[in-house]
């Protein structure tokens, strides 16, 4: 009985020191989510907009974006020289429209960045294992193509990371890529700062067109007029891989453009991608 009670001042001493060092973590933690949220100045949500410009003329963008290229290094459109950026956004697959793309590109010798989601990953494996190998850049769409502007904190730190755990998965590789598109251009100030505090840049757009509605394309002709219409010294064209209609006009576009005297590069190759 002895031996009993000696231990027992010891046993005490380790369940309040376990409490002690559980109560520290959990103040730790709390003020570091307190801390994020504080520098979050906006968390209004916006809708990615450019008014675009006929005659080849670069867009304009509302006044409040200039801020975020310089906070948070965010792309919106390239230089002013003859360069192209071509990217596409993959949410799911249709008639396999996206390795056609893929040919098209590879015809042509030209790279392009796909923004994926983590339901496309692990759904068309074979698709992004090609993409890698022809050394197109996979991006991040978002693992759900969650609507970002309506998460917490930390659901929109899972949204990304968990799309790079996928890719991981997927790949066997390590995502190195950090580039980020949120679903449907629509994002807080909050979610580009996480998104730029995790090591990402996030991507928008100076030219699209409406051609993600399957059942609603706008044809081969629309779609090649548009691009053609609009585009400018350093676009960052934004399509979709599940149309008919940019299958269809890409490699005419592409063609024009090149001989127009337009180099496509990279998201690599971005002014300032330091």
């Amino acid at each position: 009985m002895k031996l009993k009670y000696t231990y027992l001042p010891f046993i005490l001493i380790f369940i309040i020191c376990m409490i002690v060092i559980s109560l520290v973590n959990n103040f730790l933690m709390s003020s570091q989510e307190i801390s994020v949220e504080i520098n979050n100045s906006d968390n209004e949500q916006k809708d990615w907009f450019i008014q675009k410009e006929e005659n080849n003329e670069r867009p304009t963008f509302p006044t409040y974006v200039d801020q975020y290229i310089d906070k948070y290094k965010i792309f919106v459109v390239g230089g002013k020289d003859n360069e192209i950026y071509l990217t596409f956004n993959c949410g799911y697959e249709h008639n396999n429209y996206t390795m056609d793309i893929l040919d098209i590109l590879k015809e042509e010798d030209v790279k392009a960045a796909f923004f994926v989601t983590g339901g496309y990953l692990r759904s068309n494996t074979e698709i992004i294992k090609r993409m890698v190998e022809e050394g197109h850049i996979v991006a991040n769409h978002g693992n759900t193509h969650a609507d970002l502007s309506k998460l917490e904190i930390q659901e929109i730190k899972k949204e990304i990371v968990d799309f790079e755990n996928s890719y991981s998965e997927v790949t066997g590789l390590s995502f190195d890529k950090k580039y980020f598109r949120p679903a449907s251009g629509i994002y807080t100030e909050q979610v580009l700062e996480i998104a730029y505090d995790l090591g990402y840049t996030s991507v928008f757009w100076s030219l699209s067109y409406m051609d993600w509605e399957i059942d609603n394309q706008p044809g081969r002709d629309a779609a090649y007029s548009t691009i053609m219409k609009y585009y400018h010294d350093g676009s960052i064209f934004m399509l979709h891989t599940v149309s008919k209609s940019n299958v269809e006009a890409l490699k005419d576009v592409i063609v024009e453009l090149k001989s127009n005297g337009y180099i496509f590069k990279t998201l690599d190759e971005f002014p300032n991608n330091d």
